[in-house]
């Protein structure tokens, strides 16, 4: 009875289920070219440059492997609803390349889409490459991931800022980074107006190393930028050092305000 029941159950479902095994099986080579591409692209650079992945290698092959990966989840996905009836029109529109086109173009200016195509453009032109230190609408960090929809920017404070790519391709942005690893970096710190001038000469003195400036000026407080130049790398860490180091200086002449920012 019970081997009855299954047999006409899948007898009345084959569709569903050949439908179910197909697109299972477009996931799994998805990843596995994924898998393929990443290694062979690591294999193939080494033997060409003996050396590690460049950022705009790095970058391109992120966006080369995803888009190859959604290409073909998407004609396993055509091929899945072709095994279906009532949508094998569907499925035969899907998989025709002149209609996906067409509605990439259609639609390229509507939310995802238009991510994806500015995605496959930041590729393309690279203004920016995973590793660059960027500033975009007043936010700086580094480019930690750029995918087909949405670019990663890590801040200093280590949090993350998720951009969609239609909006940082669409408007201006600063890139640090993008004729070297050296970055101009600065760490502030605030004195009271009686001491600015004593306080900026002790610094100069005690920080030759480093640059240091007059910044804001309020009728409370007065900024002291403290300026150097490092590497992307280690500008996070730099700033923090040379912040702390200008407050315990302050700190023992007696000339700290309270630090902000």
């Amino acid at each position: 009875m019970i081997q009855a029941a299954e047999k006409s159950f899948f007898e009345s479902n084959t569709d569903l289920i050949h439908a179910a095994i197909i697109f299972a099986t477009a996931l799994v080579v998805a990843k596995l070219v994924d898998l393929v591409v990443t290694r062979n692209g690591k294999r193939v650079t080494g033997r060409l440059s003996r050396d590690e992945l460049s950022q705009a290698t790095v970058t391109r092959l992120r966006l080369v492997r995803r888009l190859v990966a959604t290409a073909i989840v998407l004609v396993g996905l055509g091929l899945a609803l072709a095994q279906i009836d009532q949508l094998r029109p569907l499925a035969n529109t899907l998989l025709a390349s002149s209609a996906v086109l067409g509605i990439a173009v259609g639609l390229a200016a509507r939310g995802p889409l238009a991510n994806g195509v500015a995605g496959l453009m930041l590729a393309t032109v690279q203004p920016f490459r995973i590793g660059d230190v960027v500033e975009w609408d007043g936010n700086r960090g580094r480019v930690e991931d750029i995918t087909l929809t949405y670019t990663f920017i890590r801040l200093p404070s280590g949090h993350r800022l998720v951009v969609p790519n239609e909006a940082i391709a669409s408007g201006p942005l600063e890139n640090y980074t993008i004729a070297g690893d050296e970055v101009d970096a600065d760490a502030s710190v605030w004195v009271t107006p009686p001491h600015g001038a004593e306080a900026l000469k002790l610094l100069r003195e005690k920080m030759e190393d480093m640059t240091v400036q007059f910044g804001e000026c309020a009728h409370d407080r007065i900024e002291l930028k403290v300026c150097f130049k490092t590497t992307a790398h280690d500008e996070v860490k730099r700033r923090i050092a040379a912040r702390e180091r200008a407050i315990v200086l302050l700190d023992g002449a007696d000339m700290l305000e309270a630090p902000v920012g």
